[in-house]
């Protein structure tokens, strides 16, 4: 199978090049030259291509997610993700890069224990509000 030509995570990773091109979390201390963060991420490369290949459209589906939630409340990006991509093993890894780039052109919120926080300062759990 041939490599993907872009990943999830490539559009942010070119500001932020200590993100994984997967799954935009950070880099370990000594990465390798891929800019991927773990076998794991490597072995899902195939599908972070067919993300980025059909990224609108799934950006799409989760304003729609986020557009149905009740005024005020927010929501786990695991359980986000599961609803845009049911039967998908993991999809937060491959979904979080979309979350990420809606919330930095502002169309969702991101909080840390109910401090809104931009993404790149996301460490661990969080939740996603409507903007």
């Amino acid at each position: 199978m041939p490599e993907p030509k872009r990943l999830a995570g490539d559009d942010l990773t070119e500001s932020w090049p200590d993100r994984c091109r997967v799954c935009l979390l950070p880099l370990p201390r000594n990465p390798d030259d891929s800019g991927i963060c773990s076998r794991k991420c490597a072995g899902r490369k195939a599908e972070s291509g067919r993300i980025a290949e059909n990224r609108e459209d799934l950006k799409r589906a989760i304003l729609v997610e986020i557009s149905a939630l009740r005024k005020g409340t927010s929501v786990c990006p695991g359980e986000l993700s599961h609803r845009v991509l049911p039967g998908t093993d993991q999809p937060l890894s491959l979904l979080r890069p979309l979350i990420f780039e809606l919330a930095e052109a502002g169309k969702l919120r991101l909080s840390q224990k109910g401090t809104l926080l931009p993404w790149w300062k996301i460490r661990g759990p969080f939740r996603v509000a409507p903007r």
